[in-house]
């Protein structure tokens, strides 16, 4: 991937991890959430010096239009999809992902059902990526790619 989107950024503990994924990989992670992170977090993101950090509705025009933006720039993009409407989330940006593209949702069967995943890979042209080997590694999270 070029480029991480995480939607839901919460306290900014994931950012850490998936931002430490971007500078091992030269790619840039972009965050977004309604409401600020830690302040820790958010010291400890701009020493790493690879995230911008968008505090935003991304449901609204503005946000809906920012992380579109993102998801069309060249390169693969990995959307991580863990605010608190997953379903509406997945509804609104997967039809924005490019060939190769990645979704990772998170919160898998909790938030967001298997069944509701398999509709959206008919619906958005997505793939598992090899489902039993990424629900073993990462357990409550499954990854489809863009077809």
């Amino acid at each position: 991937f070029d480029q991480i989107i995480e939607l839901g950024t919460g306290s900014g503990t994931c950012s850490i991890y998936l931002s430490l994924q971007c500078w091992y990989k030269n790619a840039k992670l972009y965050t977004f959430d309604h409401k600020p992170m830690s302040d820790k977090n958010r010291e400890l993101l701009e020493l790493l010096g690879n995230t911008l950090y968008y505090v935003e509705d991304i449901f609204s025009p503005e946000g809906i239009e920012k992380v579109k933006a993102r998801i069309q720039r060249a390169g693969v993009t990995l959307l991580y999809c863990d605010n608190g409407k997953k379903t509406v989330e997945i509804e609104t940006f997967a039809p924005y992902l490019k060939k190769n593209d990645l979704l990772i949702v998170h919160d898998v069967p909790d938030e967001v059902k298997e069944e509701d995943l398999i509709k959206y890979g008919k619906d958005y042209n997505l793939d598992w990526v090899d489902k039993e080997w990424f629900e073993s590694f990462v357990g409550m999270h499954r990854a489809l790619i863009k077809k």
